[in-house]
């Protein structure tokens, strides 16, 4: 509960209507027994006796109450000022209020607190009767209840004003307010005394326990929690055994009885207002606020058994007796206070006599206020401060004095005192002045010791979870005191510790004191510590939470917010400053001493199978000065799946901050990060000024352990630590087993920045530096260890290690430095299946010359590449000479590295060799033989199991989307010097590598058929070989073959050839991945031509590129069994992409899946026309296996068939020979581009469903046995599979809920849809393809249209008076009408017209029109209606009908004149149709929009070029956001009510802004930019009777108007919400 809502009780309580609160009121006292003579019958009698009876109200002294009298608004603020204890004052200038008013405090008060501004004429009515609405707007307020906009149950609903209805409907929902026994509410009605007096007693049975008769309360074992406020309104209660989180409120009902509060902790205040000599007993009493206010005699509070109590106010006379409690504060004149105690500090703010009794001590009294003070004989003060001019009497002791104040008096000599400068006082009878005399310590000549004069620690008070630590600060009196030495001490070990430097540590559930003694002169403060149940604690406001979210939300700024170990299942939202410190904070998370930890993760009830691309944040941040400090923070929520790597991920990131604006401190230290798939920590700086946000400390990010942070799919994701537009300093982490270590991308935020002393070890990037533009701050990194893994074995794809990666900086960006780091790469291998190359430090793309690098002292090992330079002019001989890189490392063009040039070298055996043929065949198996960079010459065959790597291993040989092109010298295998051959078909030539062994892997090549001998014989190719690799098994089963990261030109059969003749048994491990083939011919079509071919074999095709050439990939199994993989794949193609044929009975599972096969033109040399066929498929036994085509995608648009060696251009073509009942799966493929989508000439394949589950061109449908696109002047019928020549005729004999689809083309026809034709669709060929919206985007994606000349008519007699057709869909069309109309529909249903284009060639009255219809919604989207007549009945969109609704959206409605020329209307809304408009772009029109009904939304459209742009004579219409320019008026409003223009752009039209015609038409034009700014230059704007106050100043509208009174506003809407507030916010009746 809100300590506001709390507050609420108060007001309860103290409603008393006297003299004494209201000056001007005639009421006084009256006993609580009397019965009054004017409240029997009456219909609150009973409410009114009991609040009588417990002495919460009183009547009047003639014997009566006045209950059916008013108040006033004075009295109410009054009321609520005191209830919510509101202080604060703004300044107030109320044309009806004078400084010497009774109330001009209170209006004060109400203006500053926000529930009051006054009216616009400047008053503010003070001695006004407030109304029954007023009083709900106020109270509503008052509690922060949420609004609720309905109250449906009056039945004089329509008379509450938009302005109070939320309010109300929010009172009465919750009960606190009623109506009238007629159903009524009667809003300005004059509210009651019994009426208040109702709705307060309402709001106390709501929020609050009490006690109304004597008793015992409470278990006699354990504790009850109460969680609301409670209040004890008789005699003889006790409570016992409770824990009380709202408010006590010890009620005047108590009279001058007793109450008893025995083990009772209050979280709240306690507020007495009764009690008597004799009364209020605390044993074992805890709270922090205990407030007396009795009105008429002292209350007696006796403080017992470990009472603690942090401060006791006193506003009424009391008697103190006891101890624990730690301050008194006296803050009311003339009243008379006892004490009689131990008190540690006594602060008297008000003129009082107090008496303090034998035996007392008071270690501070402080008098601020002329009081008389009588210390009894064995009285103790130990320290006495006086302020004032008090008389201190009695024979008590006073230790120490001092006096600051003339005319003080001391009746007893202090031991001793100080008398301030220029002060006289009196002491013992004589008198003192101050610099002349002072009584101290006598001192020894000479020394210049400084004694210790008072202790004082910091914080006093501390509330921690378990497990957790504080430091507790002494702070010794003198600053320059001689020894400052204090030992520390906990009064309970069991429940706190603390340590020789004050650090606090929470054992166990309980209280202790924590004690600072000095060493000189035994000085002692001391701190209470509370180890709270609560896992949560708010240090700061000293409350307990069960979860973290709730504590923040509570927390003000600035908060700590403590939080003992566990796990905590929750997603945390930070927008506010604020401290979250766990039980390792200042630990390091890779410290061994961490203790238990506070473990933050995601809820319990996520469960992610794949994780990948998750966003959520287990900590979510928008503030600055934030501070997380000693936690685990993980996206393992322990529900026990392993779905990554070896992790249970279940988010994207640990923590997310996006900080808008300039940024201060944010700090997150000493946390564990571990299993996120995005980042440990994000952290996004948006600041559109780029400013200097000072220091680098602005951003700490300092000992956390960040570790499982995986990205498997590489999309740019799995980051340690990434900053984004910020800077800041990034010392001591260690980031292990993740993807990237630090990403940086600062662009032009010109803070420096630090990375310093980390520890990364990744298995992609340690440190990524990018995108620092021009004015980007310098940044160092220096340091820090960078150490290589292997990647995890479930890795989609291999991928380089980078120690440092560089891109993408401006010559002007700030220097970047690289100082005393160690880059080692040896911690992984490029042999590892997902690993291709190891590379120190890479500067790739982007990065200027004269971009400022420094990079010195660094040290370099273990990797292939040391750096490799792709842009800027980095001087590499100079990196080599300034840093340490391994033994014989040189430049060699932009790379520095160890060379292996022209070497033929056997890793196994450790020998070299002069050719590659003779290092084969003196390997053994399994041997490893690399091949350094240059040309090798001559045929290859290979008959062992080995393994041929070139120097470009793990390099693809393809450039794939993710992929770079990162290959170095190349290793060229080719045919003999000596081949020249002039006509090379293939059957009379060779393979450059014949491989005749399971077991071989090639990795790193290039092998081409072009052998140097500078022929240009064959497509513009030198081709000198069929063959780039053929593998045939003869004596051997060809298993275990690897042939990976090659590039393969220049062939005239196949790149790779892969054939199993022995018996089709499967073969196991055959892998073709990454490979680039191109220029692969046969320009006489007689089968060659293909990247690869796998003949009787199964195995994987994966990452391949397949350019410019004939074939992709042909496979045929015949019946070899296995499973088959072609997946991710780039076909190029001049003649098919993929083959699929020959599959026999025994074949297995073939999948095709993520492949992209497109077209291109073939060689002008091709010996005959050709088809392009993306993928084939023929001669499919029905005892094959499955095949199975997902995700592909094929483009046919790279070719024409205007070419002249092209015939066809097919997407997929089943031939011939596929049987009956073969398993074909196609599902998620897109195909484009093509002229026919799919033929199917043979098997039973269901076309239907590969429509649905497929992407076609737009439009594509079944026609015979294809999917492909209509036919030009065609009309199809979708569920009859029909075609006809008009339109008309298909919609005859059309049944219901029929689908039509009319071709491209010309149709001449006036269609009608007669009555009956419900739920017809009628698409043309641009269905779903937006044409409206704005100017700019006209036909943009269009594709050749359907146009009908002519007109459409929907229900009988042209929509006149007759039949209606229900759920009709006009979609795509382009109408040219030569009538009255594009569109006349009598409907019902839902109807859509979308995407349309309707002409009206200036004839047509209208574009579309709409009547007689029945229950109808009408979608009206996204067309252009345009040209339509000029005349007064014509419109772009009529809608006439008591029926009607309509959602307009996104359409250009284009009268196509010049304003002045016409007298039609954009879009006309009448009869009682009511409409959404929203996002239309409306000109060249007589009215641009007339509303001739009510309620309609008028939201976010351009309205221009109109002679009236807006124009509305109904009422409760809003128009909100709109842009209304260019027009002579902008808005006008006629007859109408209640019609809100708000928050619009209305400005540089010609004549007015806004206007109103008729005598009492009001129209509410407030928070709109009138394109200027002052008030007079609005008023030149306005006509009529328009409300434009306020107004914003500023295009942006960002500042409202000076004359709008800004601060009233303030209080009526939340800023962030105003742009798009719409209730009116001034109103002369109402309550702002």
């Amino acid at each position: 509960m809100s300590r506001r809502v709390r507050c609420w009780l108060s007001l309860i309580v103290t409603l008393v209507f006297f003299l004494g609160l209201f000056p001007s009121g005639t009421t006084a006292f009256a006993q609580s027994e009397i019965e009054f003579t004017d409240v029997d019958g009456h219909w609150a009698k009973e409410t009114i006796t009991k609040w009588v009876q417990q002495g919460l109200i009183k009547g009047y002294t003639d014997g009566t109450f006045r209950p059916d009298d008013s108040i006033t608004r004075a009295e109410f603020m009054a009321l609520v000022n005191r209830a919510f204890g509101i202080s604060e004052k703004a300044a107030i200038g109320f044309s009806d209020v004078s400084a010497n008013d009774w109330f001009y405090d209170e209006i004060a008060k109400a203006v500053k607190a926000g529930y009051i501004s006054g009216y616009q004429d400047g008053t503010v009515k003070a001695n006004q009767a407030i109304s029954r609405q007023e009083a709900a707007v106020a109270l509503c307020k008052a509690l922060k209840l949420e609004p609720i906009n309905n109250v449906s149950q009056f039945t004089d609903k329509d008379t509450i004003p938009n302005w109070s209805k939320p309010y109300i409907g929010a009172l009465t929902a919750k009960g606190y307010m009623g109506g009238y026994p007629d159903g009524s509410f009667r809003p300005e009605k004059e509210i009651t005394r019994a009426e208040t007096v109702t709705m307060l007693d309402n709001a106390l049975k709501a929020l609050a326990v009490t006690y109304d008769e004597p008793g015992i309360y409470g278990p006699e074992e354990g504790i009850e929690t109460i969680s609301k406020d409670v209040a004890i309104n008789v005699p003889g209660v006790t409570l016992k055994n409770m824990v009380i989180e709202g408010n006590l409120y010890l009620n005047e009902g108590i009279g001058e009885g007793d109450v008893t509060l025995e083990n009772v902790t209050v979280k709240g205040e306690t507020i007495v207002r009764g009690g008597g000599e004799n009364s209020i007993h605390l044993i074992n009493f805890t709270c922090e606020e205990v407030i007396v206010i009795k009105v008429g005699g002292k209350v007696r509070i006796v403080a017992s058994d470990s009472t603690k109590i942090h401060e006791l106010k006193l506003q009424s006379g009391a008697h103190i007796e006891g101890e624990g409690i730690e301050t008194i504060t006296v803050l009311k004149a003339g009243e008379e206070i006892i004490l009689d105690g131990d008190f540690e500090e006594v602060i008297i703010d008000a003129e009082v006599k107090m008496e303090v009794l034998e035996g007392t001590t008071i270690k501070d009294l402080k008098i601020n206020s002329k009081s008389e003070v009588d210390l009894a004989g064995d009285t103790t003060v130990k320290n006495l401060t006086l302020d004032a001019a008090a008389t201190v009497t009695g024979k008590g002791t006073i230790e120490y004095a001092e006096i600051k104040a003339d005319d003080a008096k001391l009746e007893a000599e202090p031991k001793e005192y100080k008398v301030a400068e220029g002060v006289t006082a009196e002491i013992a009878g004589k008198e003192v002045k101050g610099g002349e005399e002072e009584k101290e310590p006598s001192k020894d000549k000479g020394s210049t010791r400084v004694p210790v004069t008072s202790i004082s620690v910091e914080p006093t008070e501390l509330l921690l979870p378990v497990g957790n630590t504080a430091k507790v600060t002494a702070i010794i009196s003198p600053s320059n005191a001689t020894n400052k030495k204090v030992t520390w001490s906990t009064s309970n070990e069991e429940v706190a510790t603390v340590d020789e430097n004050g650090n606090v540590t929470a054992v166990a559930v309980g209280t202790a004191t924590i004690t600072a003694t000095t060493e000189d002169g035994g000085k002692r403060a001391s701190c209470e510590v509370t180890v709270s149940e609560s896992k949560v604690v708010n240090a700061t406001k000293k409350k307990g939470y069960d979860a973290i979210q709730e504590a923040i939300d509570e927390a003000g700024p600035g908060d700590i917010i403590r939080v003992a170990s566990g796990t905590y299942h929750e997603y945390l939202f930070i927008e506010k400053p604020i401290s979250l410190l766990g039980p390792n904070a200042g630990i390091p998370g890779y410290s061994e001493d961490r203790g238990p930890e506070a473990i933050i993760t995601v809820p319990e009830d996520i469960e992610l199978d794949n994780p990948e691309g998750n966003g959520n944040a287990v900590i979510d941040i928008e503030s600055s000065r934030v501070t997380i400090d000693g936690f685990r923070i993980t996206g393992d929520n322990g529900n026990g799946k392993t779905n990554y790597a070896g992790c249970n991920i279940q988010a994207g990131f640990g923590i997310f901050a996006y900080v808008y604006g300039e940024r201060e401190k944010l700090e997150f230290r000493n946390n564990v990060f571990d299993c996120f798939s995005n980042a440990g920590m994000f952290i996004v700086q948006y600041d559109e000024e780029k400013k200097d946000h000072g220091s680098i400390d602005k951003l700490s990010i300092s000992g956390n352990l960040i570790q499982n942070i995986y990205d498997f799919r590489l999309t740019g994701s799995g980051y340690g630590i990434y900053l984004n537009e910020t800077s800041g300093r990034i010392n001591d982490n260690v980031i292990k087993d993740s993807r990237i270590g630090i990403r940086l991308q600062p662009y032009s935020t010109v803070t420096d920045g630090q990375v310093q002393d980390n520890d990364i070890e990744t298995y992609l990037y340690g440190l990524v530096y990018s995108d620092a533009e021009k004015g980007a701050g310098a940044w160092t990194f220096q340091d820090n260890n960078i150490t290589a893994i292997d990647p995890p074995d479930t890795l989609e794809r291999p991928r380089p290690w980078r120690g440092i990666n560089v891109n993408n900086i401006s010559a002007e960006a700030g220097a970047i430095s690289f100082i005393n780091n160690t880059i080692d790469g040896f911690g992984t291998s490029i042999e590892h299946p997902y690993r291709s190359v190891v590379c120190g430090l890479h500067i790739r793309a982007g990065v200027e010359d004269d971009a400022k690098m420094i990079f010195e002292d660094n040290t370099i090992t273990g990797v292939q590449i040391a750096l490799k330079r792709e842009t800027g002019n980095l001087d590499l001989d100079s990196v080599l000479a300034k840093n340490n890189f391994d033994a014989g490392s040189r430049v060699v063009e932009n790379i520095i590295y160890i060379p292996l040039e022209s070497s033929i070298y056997n890793i196994t055996k450790d020998k070299y060799y002069d050719t590659i043929q003779e290092a084969v065949y003196a390997a053994d198996e399994g041997d490893i033989i690399q091949v350094g960079p240059g040309i090798y010459h001559g045929y290859l065959t290979i008959n062992k199991p080995l393994t041929l790597i070139g120097p470009n291993v793990g390099v693809p040989g393809a450039v794939l989307p993710g992929y770079y092109d990162e290959r170095g010298p190349e290793a060229v295998i080719t045919v003999p010097k000596e081949v020249d051959l002039e006509n090379p078909e293939y059957a009379e030539m060779k393979a450059v590598i014949n491989i005749e062994s399971p077991g071989v892997t090639i990795d790193g090549f290039r092998i081409t058929g072009d052998n140097g001998n500078g022929k240009k014989n064959y497509a513009g190719c030198n081709i000198q070989a069929a063959y780039g690799i053929y593998a045939s098994d003869g004596e051997f089963e060809l298993d275990n073959l690897v042939l990976r990261n090659n590039v393969f030109d220049c062939f005239s059969g196949m790149g790779i050839c892969i054939i199993d003749f022995d018996d089709y048994t499967p073969n196991e491990n055959i892998s073709i991945s990454r490979n680039l083939f191109r220029n692969i011919h046969d320009l006489r079509l007689e089968g060659p031509g293909q990247g690869i071919l796998m003949l009787g074999a199964t195995g994987s095709v994966t990452e391949n590129v397949v350019g410019n050439s004939r074939l992709g990939i042909m496979v045929i199994p015949l019946d070899a069994t296995g499973v088959g993989l072609v997946k991710d794949n780039y076909f190029e193609t001049y003649v098919t992409g993929i083959i699929y044929k020959d599959a026999e009975t025994g074949a297995g599972t073939w999948t095709f899946e993520e492949n992209t096969v497109t077209a291109v033109d073939p060689p002008d040399n091709f010996e005959r026309e050709a088809r392009w066929r993306g993928i084939t498929l023929q001669y499919i036994s029905m005892g094959a296996g499955p095949v199975k085509f997902i995700n592909n995608t094929v483009d046919g648009s790279g070719t024409s068939a205007e070419h002249n060696k092209r015939s066809k251009i097919i997407g997929l073509h089943i031939e011939e020979g596929v049987e009956s009942d073969v398993e074909i799966i196609f599902k998620g493929n897109t195909v484009t581009g093509v002229q026919i989508g799919l033929i199917w000439d043979s098997g039973n394949l269901d076309l239907k469903d590969i429509l649905v589950n497929n992407t076609f061109d737009h439009g594509s449908i079944i026609i015979d046995n294809t999917i492909r696109l209509p036919e030009e002047n065609t009309v199809y019928n979708l569920e009859t599979y029909e075609q006809y020549a008009s339109i008309q005729e298909a919609v005859y004999e059309a049944k219901p809920g029929t689908t039509i689809v009319v071709g491209p083309g010309t149709y001449r026809e006036d269609l009608v849809i007669p009555e009956g034709k419900d739920k017809l669709t009628l698409k043309g060929m641009n269905a779903g393809i937006p044409v409206g919206v704005w100017p700019t985007l006209w036909l943009g994606d269009r594709v050749p249209e359907s146009i009908i000349v002519g007109s459409i008519t929907v229900g009988s007699e042209g929509g006149q008076n007759g039949g209606t057709v229900e759920g009709l869909s006009i979609d795509g069309f382009t109408i040219d009408t030569r009538g009255e109309y594009g569109i006349a529909l009598s409907a019902t249903g839902e109807t859509t017209i979308a995407n349309n284009i309707i002409k009206g060639n200036g004839r047509a009255k209208h574009g579309i029109k709409v009547e007689n219809v029945g229950t109808a919604h009408l979608i009206i989207s996204c067309n252009t209606i345009e040209y339509y007549g000029t005349d007064e009945d014509s419109a772009g969109i009529l809608i006439r009908g008591s029926n009607a609704t309509a959602q307009i959206t996104e359409n250009l409605i284009d009268g196509a004149a010049s304003y002045r020329d016409t007298y039609a209307t954009g879009i006309e809304i009448t009869e009682g149709a009511k409409a959404n408009i929203v996002e239309n772009w409306i000109q060249g029109n007589r009215f641009g929009l007339v509303l001739d009904s009510n309620d309609n939304i008028v939201s976010s459209n351009f309205i221009e070029n109109n002679y009236w742009g807006i124009y509305m004579s109904k009422s409760g219409n809003s128009v909100t956001d709109n842009v209304i320019i260019e027009n002579y008026i902008g808005v006008v409003a006629d007859e109408g009510s209640d019609n809100t223009v708000t928050f619009n752009w209305i400005y540089d039209n010609d004549e007015l802004g806004a206007r109103t015609d008729l005598e009492g038409t009001h129209l509410t034009a407030t928070h709109n930019w009138w394109g200027v700014s002052t008030a007079d230059e609005v008023m030149e704007q306005i006509s009529g009777n328009v409300e434009f106050s306020p107004w914003y100043i500023d295009e942006e509208m960002t500042v409202l108007s000076d004359e709008a009174a800004v601060e009233a506003v303030n209080s009526a809407f939340d800023e962030e919400e105003l742009p798009t507030q719409l209730d009116r916010v001034f109103d002369e009746e109402a309550l702002p």
